[in-house]
């Protein structure tokens, strides 16, 4: 969590936005001109893969920097349930990797794309795996919000209701924009571990 929290709000940018830009950019046209589509398939969707992956540990680890790094800074009056953020935190990373695992795997043992036939039997199994992909997706913005209300608790140092921290919340949700504004002051409060208010950083 140090590394999050000291991190300076260009190097986030960066890879939140910069290299996951930068890979296909730079890759496209190389494969383009190589003129090998078989070339083109088996270099883009693994790297695809690879960047959201990125992206997603990215995502997460900076949401938990920003909760749990900062939870000896919360005012004690601020409820904030840190077993359920940790629950919540933890479904969508794992459904993320088990999901680009799976579909790494379908293309290397040469069965992607899977496309299973229409029917009801299918809708029937889809459905399930909506169910949990809605929930993760919910996960998602739970985690943001407690950030969103952690970050504004410690800066007030009170407690806050949603309409304090939507700015907040909105910014980690747009992180490419929301890292300038919202780093210096982790890197602000990182700096600030005296005796008297310590912060957790492992």
């Amino acid at each position: 969590m140090q590394l999050f929290l000291k991190a300076k709000h260009w190097q986030l940018f960066c890879a939140f936005f910069l290299i996951p830009v930068l890979i296909p950019v730079v890759a496209v046209p190389l494969l383009v001109s190589s003129r090998d589509p078989f070339l083109f398939i088996s270099f883009m969707i693994p790297a695809s893969l690879g960047v959201s992956l990125f992206s997603a540990l990215l995502m997460f680890g900076w949401l938990r920097a920003m909760v749990m790094g900062l939870k000896h800074r919360v005012p004690a009056d601020v409820r904030i349930n840190y077993r359920t953020f940790n629950w919540f935190w933890g479904f969508p990373l794992a459904y993320l990797t088990i999901g680009i695992g799976l579909i790494f795997w379908l293309f290397t043992s040469g069965r992607f794309p899977f496309f299973p036939p229409p029917g009801p039997d299918t809708l029937f199994a889809i459905f399930p795996l909506m169910l949990v992909h809605l929930f993760a997706v919910f996960c998602i913005f739970y985690c943001m919000y407690i950030a969103a209300k952690t970050i504004k608790a410690v800066e007030l140092k009170r407690n806050v209701a949603f309409g304090d921290f939507i700015g907040e919340f909105v910014l980690i949700w747009f992180q490419f924009i929301g890292v300038w504004f919202i780093q210096p002051k982790l890197n602000k409060w990182s700096d600030k571990t005296g005796n008297n208010d310590p912060l957790d950083l492992v």
